[in-house]
């Protein structure tokens, strides 16, 4: 049975909702679908998409040192991105 999750973000959210596959009931996978997209606005999608289009290991490092930018509006994306993994090692995957 499908059990919303209030402590995502809205960013998790939206990547979650990408990744959602059906492994109980449909019902439950219905659910969820749409509990998820009632969470996100269409621009943290877009951003959300741009996250998980990213390598495995940048998606890593960007989790593991702290929340997403949730918006693609803002030029200083890039900026924000790397804001977030300051303290992290960089390499030329980054680039």
């Amino acid at each position: 049975m499908f059990t919303p999750d209030a402590s995502l973000t809205e960013m998790e959210a939206a990547i979650r909702f990408q990744r959602l596959v059906q492994i109980g009931s449909a019902a439950d996978y219905a659910a969820e679908f749409e509990w998820l997209r009632s969470k996100i606005s269409r621009e943290t999608y877009h951003a959300s998409l741009f996250f998980v289009g990213l390598k495995d290991e940048i998606q890593n490092r960007i989790s593991q040192c702290g929340e997403m930018p949730s918006t693609l509006e803002a030029r200083s994306y890039r900026q924000k991105l790397q804001e977030k993994v300051v303290g992290c090692t960089m390499d030329e995957n980054f680039e």
